[in-house]
């Protein structure tokens, strides 16, 4: 946890590596028969696997090392219990774990297929993927689906991370429409956003001592907060500021903890660092405090003596938006046969995808969605 929230990917997943949690049920599963297992022992093995082995599969999932699964069908919530449930799994014929998301978490209408009808494919499609698709979401309005690993959202306590690492991503979208019987009658538009958790400034290549942030607060109040800040060039060693709450130091911005910050109440008030001056530096990415409900004000400065400063020569990020208009009877010329569609997308920094689907004639639909990472491909920004 320590090393990917400094961002260190490698180093976390190799922290992982060795881990087999799923051996460790199977292990325990197969002592406990010894001499017939309990009903206690059957419910902890069922537990094991759906409040356990889900957390480690989310890990794996933010390190690269494990596909983002989604399958859209119904879900199963208990509001008379004690702790009522939050998430719903299909484990497939492979042993893959898939989150579903029903009428609950996506507001949109569940059907599911008759067990009698069949289901077709292509030779390149996985005969895994017939199940998925037996169950889908129909909407007549635009709906938009965060991508992510999977528990982001309504877990006790909340989850600290819930962000995609950095890197190349292929997605498939799976789709299977029932009822169409001539093309043009179910249309819909995607598209598909790449959207960074940080702030990422890019800004012409210079070679400086340090750099400044000078704060201004934020579009919602005068607080300044930085959770963290990334430069290639960073020197950890030395950072200070102009002021800082009780608790919420400097260093906080720089310490590679996602749960620290630092913090300053005011208008006028930075945050300086220390740079490598040998080394050419063209960006920084700062994960702000409360990024998602407000926007920082601030400005970038730069100076080799710590005492002159002048501004850096901004630029603006290039596009990261795909589009594609879907039209299933068309790419499939038969009813109930599955459509997969793929994407490859990019991640710079931490971020999530946003996935916007828009119904053009008809009701758009989507059964289910497989983010796989591609490793050993750096991205560029």
């Amino acid at each position: 946890r320590q090393f990917h929230a400094a961002g260190n990917i490698a180093q976390a997943r190799e922290a992982l590596i060795d881990l087999s949690p799923s051996d460790v049920i199977e292990n325990y599963a197969r002592f406990s028969s010894l001499g017939g297992i309990t009903r206690g022992e059957q419910g902890l093995v069922a537990s094991m696997n759906l409040r356990w082995l889900t957390h480690y599969v989310r890990h794996y999932q933010m390190l690269l090392t494990e596909p983002v699964r989604y399958n859209f069908a119904p879900t199963s919530h208990d509001p008379l219990a004690q702790s009522m449930g939050t998430f719903t799994f299909h484990i497939d014929r492979d042993g893959d774990l898939w989150e579903c998301f029903g009428t609950k978490e996506t507001k949109a209408d569940v059907s599911v297929l008759d067990d009698d009808r069949t289901i077709t494919r292509s030779d390149d499609t996985p005969a895994i993927l017939e199940e998925i698709c037996r169950t889908r979401i129909e909407f007549d309005k635009s709906r938009t689906v965060t991508i992510q690993p999977i528990m982001a959202k309504g877990g006790r306590g909340g989850n600290k991370s819930n962000m995609l690492a950095p890197g190349r991503y292929r997605l498939d979208l799976l789709m299977l429409d029932p009822v169409s019987t001539k093309v043009g009658q179910r249309v819909f538009d995607i598209e598909l956003q790449t959207e960074s958790a940080s702030n990422t400034c890019r800004f012409k290549p210079v070679r400086t001592a340090y750099l400044r942030l000078a704060c201004n607060g934020n579009s919602t109040n005068d607080w300044n907060s930085i959770h963290e800040v990334r430069i290639d060039s960073l020197d950890h060693s030395y950072t200070i500021a102009s002021a800082s709450m009780e608790g919420y130091p400097a260093s906080a911005a720089v310490d590679g903890k996602a749960e620290t910050r630092w913090a300053a109440q005011g208008r006028n008030h930075w945050i300086q660092l220390k740079l490598d001056p040998t080394r050419d530096t063209d960006r920084i990415e700062i994960d702000w405090y409360d990024a998602d409900r407000r926007t920082a004000r601030f400005e970038i400065l730069v100076s080799d003596d710590g005492q002159q400063w002048k501004p850096v020569e901004r630029r603006q990020s290039a596009s990261r938006t795909i589009r594609d208009r879907i039209d299933i009877f068309a790419q499939t010329q038969q009813r109930s046969k599955i459509l997969k569609c793929s994407y490859d997308l990019a991640l710079a920094s931490p971020g999530v995808i946003d996935l916007r689907i828009t119904p053009i004639t008809g009701k758009a639909t989507l059964c289910g969605l497989v983010l796989t990472p591609i490793l050993d491909e750096p991205v560029k920004s």
